[in-house]
């Protein structure tokens, strides 16, 4: 199912580069340098998302998290996987199953799409969870998961956030080395 996700969605090209601040279409989502305020709001971490009671302890509620956008995320922006690593294309799965790991889907703002980049960013967003585990909720690929972030927005993280080893990353992949390599 991974291999089918990557050559179904997989859209590199120039794509690589973070353009949605600088895209003049006007439902691309704005790529912002400074996190708002995030008083009131959760922070998660991928860790989270095995604990399906705490979850659901947060759901509709604001939230934020850490991540990557994968390279397989629908060139169209309607959504992004998020996942804990820079570059992986795709949202692997458990074995034996269609259920995503290390991974989140995010969905901008109604009327909104997402550009793409490699930089590390924060998603800020209402956590949407499954009733149950039982009955997860299914995407267009066939993905299933037991939450989601919607209406939601993203940020590169501050360097003053990053790790020494996540610092340098980010400072390779927005010198655009990545995109004249790959």
């Amino acid at each position: 199912m991974c291999g089918l996700m990557s050559l179904t969605l997989l859209g590199c090209g120039n794509a690589d580069k973070p353009t949605n601040s600088a895209n003049t279409n006007s439902n691309v989502s704005s790529v912002v340098n400074s996190i708002p305020s995030l008083q009131g709001v959760t922070r998660l971490n991928f860790k989270d998302s095995l604990s399906f009671e705490y979850l659901k302890s947060l759901d509709t509620k604001k939230v934020a998290i850490n991540g990557y956008m994968a390279t397989s995320s629908p060139v169209d922006g309607s959504f992004i996987f998020l996942m804990n690593l820079p570059y992986q294309s795709c949202p692997f799965c458990k074995p034996n199953t269609s259920t995503l790991s290390n991974t989140i889907e995010a969905f901008p703002k109604k009327g909104q799409r997402f550009g793409y980049t490699t930089a590390a960013i924060t998603i800020v967003g209402t956590l949407e969870v499954a009733e149950s585990e039982a009955k997860p909720f299914t995407d267009a690929y066939g993905y299933e998961f037991a939450f989601k972030i919607v209406d939601s927005e993203y940020y590169l993280v501050p360097e003053s956030e990053m790790g020494e080893n996540v610092g340098v990353w980010q400072k390779v992949a927005s010198s655009n080395l990545i995109t004249d390599v790959y």
